[in-house]
């Protein structure tokens, strides 16, 4: 939602892997009180580039002031963040960049693909950055300044793809999930901020199972 104004919304969209990204991220408003009151897209305002190329990983988290919001891309053959700021003005389309971390290259198509998510109290953000190397990196987040920083890569397991993460709702966790038959979800305490402390945390949380056999 825009900020202050609660029959506004704004859609972000990123370009899919196989594109190498080239429609790049882009924004739609979407009006609550037209057709009616159900909502519709404003067409003037529809499909509205903030750059490209992009990777897919898309995420958003609270400003410090609780009002505003943050919302981060990726670009592509480098390693640049790019954090856009949502406030009771609009779109701040002037990106916080924050070069830090693996490039995500197109020569992969995981390069690009892939999750991104920040913490819940807005102090760290993680990028499955390039699963051809099969890395996953942390880094801590100035949710002011909106800026990237201090960089690590975790130590997952680097015989199969890291498709899909998540925190735990009081920030003190992270999990990762592997893709393919039989691999397990990986838990890291990142409640103190010190790669060797993260590291050394690392458990399995989950049985192992082969996709497609599991009972709700």
């Amino acid at each position: 939602p825009k900020p202050l104004s609660p029959n506004i919304y704004y859609l972000f969209t990123t370009d899919e892997a196989e594109n190498i990204g080239a429609n790049g991220m882009r924004y739609t408003v979407i009006d609550m009180n037209l057709d009616g009151g159900m909502g519709d897209v404003d067409v003037t305002q529809k499909n509205i580039l903030l750059f490209a190329p992009c990777t897919e990983k898309l995420a958003a988290v609270n400003h410090c002031n609780d009002t505003s919001v943050w919302v981060m891309g990726h670009e592509v053959n480098n390693n640049h963040f790019r954090a856009f700021l949502v406030t009771a003005n609009g779109i701040d389309t002037n990106a916080v960049v924050s070069p830090v971390g693996f490039p995500n290259m197109s020569n992969s198509l995981y390069g690009i693909a892939g999750a991104m998510k920040f913490s819940p109290d807005g102090k760290l953000v993680c990028s499955i950055s390039d699963s051809a190397f099969k890395k996953v990196e942390l880094f801590e987040f100035n949710a002011y300044s909106g800026t990237v920083f201090n960089s690590f890569t975790l130590p997952t397991n680097n015989t199969s793809l890291n498709r899909a993460l998540s925190f735990s709702s009081n920030s003190s966790f992270l999990y990762i999930g592997k893709f393919g038959n039989n691999q397990p979800m990986l838990q890291f305490d990142v409640s103190i901020y010190d790669s060797l402390l993260i590291s050394n945390s690392q458990v399995n949380v989950s049985p192992i199972f082969n996709r497609g056999s599991v009972n709700a």
